[in-house]
């Protein structure tokens, strides 16, 4: 046997230690423990009794280990803030529902880790999808990332609905100005539209809540897109600095609108106490020809009334008005397109494949589907692949998108679910969905996804009473118990007590999320 030349030797052997050092990298790199995920309990979806399988799939698929504990809604937060103080070593979490806790906060407590750098190296697709995601969100005065976003499948909820069948028997068209509406519910008044004898039971416009009903129309009024009235309401003005938006200059407009419409009968005379149990029996009982809130309200009760022998009862969306004042806008309000949703913790062993996870979501719509729906074949079936529609299963209901890590629906790429039109509400809910997020203006407020911290600041101690005053000056002049004159006075008051205070720190805190 000839001797083995010394150049094959060293080759072999070079050969060799490559192969170790690769193998040893590759077991450096491996996961070695599952990716350990805090979420609230919401609607059971933690006890689905497909969970374990559909995990299973996504761990073959992913070639990611998770480990999703769930937590109980009502004290989420306080559980979240008490792991965080004691240093508990976990991967991240879901903030929505976090009572208590935010980003910001969790940065000044140096409990969270910026995620650019996990996103350059393991996150592709998150770089490529969610780009708008991030610049609706922000960053930092140093351009960094603190959360991955979520989506919601549909925020734009908040459009007012009214009665087509109704608008039919008036021989009315669909109300495109304040005035025109104001017009229909004149004659919402003046008639017995729903034939029962009297002519005094119909209600113009029943708001899902008393300040909810006027925040609907908030894009109108403002050009700000508010899904409530409370303390943390804002707006910026012409010079960039930003206000409650109790002060700005149409507020006073909108006090006086919804004075004269309570004033006229166009609102429900208790309007401002009835609980929503009430105002879901109003609705059902074939009373009220416009109602706002979120707009499964007027479907929920149009098929009541169409189950009593109604059957052209029909609650349809109502355009966003035109002509809004100055400084208003064509559009109705929504929830944040995109909000902040997982952080990655500082003690986090497994934070670049919570971030490989999140990014392989993304991956594919058939990716989101497992993760959302479940099993392809099993919870679903492709309805029309190319217009990216799936159609789920009877056992569909086993699982509930438990290991979604939150909303991640990202509209773009989630597939849309078929609905049968012989499953009426679910069917009317999808009709909605389609008029509303195909032709109509949203607005979402102009700071959402930023969040405030009062910690250290001016604004730490304040205790709220300017926002109780400012809550009862808004309730007591739209019933008559105030008169609009007074509005005035009661904002300089806010003012003093609070409102300059917090403006001072929004206005600071909002140039520094935006990199300004």
């Amino acid at each position: 046997m000839k001797p083995i030349p010394k150049s094959m030797l060293y080759l072999f052997v070079l050969v060799m230690l490559m192969s170790l050092c690769l193998s040893t990298a590759t077991a450096e790199s491996a996961q070695k423990s599952p990716v350990k995920y805090y979420t609230r309990t919401n609607s059971n979806k933690e006890t689905m009794p497909d969970n374990e399988m559909v995990l299973a799939e996504i761990e073959k698929q992913s070639g990611i280990e998770l480990e999703v504990i769930a937590l109980s809604n009502e004290s989420y937060g306080e559980m979240l803030n008490m792991m965080v103080a004691a240093g508990d070593t976990f991967d991240g979490f879901n903030l929505v529902g976090a009572t208590g806790v935010n980003y910001m906060n969790l940065i000044e407590r140096d409990a969270i880790v910026p995620l650019n750098d996990l996103i350059d190296a393991y996150g592709p697709n998150i770089k490529e999808q969610m780009g708008a995601a991030f610049e609706f969100l922000g960053t930092d005065a140093e351009g960094r990332i603190w959360t991955l976003p979520r989506s919601e499948v549909f925020p734009m909820g908040f459009v007012p609905t009214i009665r087509q069948d109704w608008m039919d028997k008036l021989n009315m068209e669909m109300p495109t100005t304040l005035e025109e509406l104001e017009a229909f519910f004149e004659a919402v008044l003046a008639n017995d539209l729903n034939g029962n004898g009297d002519p005094n039971d119909e209600i113009p416009y029943l708001g899902d809540g008393f300040l909810y009903g006027m925040s609907n129309f908030s894009c109108y009024f403002f050009g700000n897109g508010l899904t409530n009235l409370d303390a943390e309401r804002r707006y910026m003005d012409e010079d960039g600095v930003v206000r409650p938006i109790y002060e700005h200059p149409n507020f006073k407009l909108m006090l006086e609108t919804f004075a004269r419409w309570y004033q006229k009968g166009y609102m429900h005379p208790e309007a401002n106490i009835l609980t929503n149990t009430q105002r879901a029996d109003l609705r059902n009982a074939d009373r009220v020809a416009m109602t706002s809130g979120w707009y499964t309200t007027g479907v929920n009760a149009e098929i009541t009334i169409r189950s009593e022998g109604k059957e052209d009862a029909l609650y349809v969306a109502l355009p966003p008005l035109q002509n809004p004042p100055e400084g208003g806008a064509c559009a109705w309000p929504s929830n944040p397109i995109y909000d902040h949703q997982t952080v990655v913790m500082k003690t986090a062993e497994n934070a670049e494949y919570l971030i490989k996870y999140y990014d392989w979501m993304l991956a594919s719509p058939e990716n989101l589907a497992l993760v959302n729906y479940g099993i392809e074949g099993i919870h679903w079936n492709w309805k029309d692949k190319e217009q990216n529609i799936i159609e789920l299963t009877p056992q569909a209901s086993n699982y509930s998108g438990f290991y979604a890590l939150g909303n991640l629906y990202y509209y773009p790429q989630m597939p849309r679910v078929y609905v049968n039109p012989e499953s009426v509400r679910d069917y009317e809910y999808d009709v909605l969905q389609q008029r509303i997020r195909n032709d109509f203006t949203i607005m979402s407020s102009f700071d959402a996804g930023i969040s405030y911290s009062y910690t250290g600041t001016d604004a730490e101690f304040l205790t709220n009473d300017g926002w109780t005053m400012i809550e009862e000056a808004i309730t007591k002049i739209v019933i008559g118990q105030m008169d609009i004159a007074q509005w005035d006075d009661v904002v300089k008051t806010y003012k003093a007590i609070e409102g300059d205070v917090y403006s001072a720190v929004w206005t600071e805190q909002y140039n520094a999320a935006r990199g300004k």
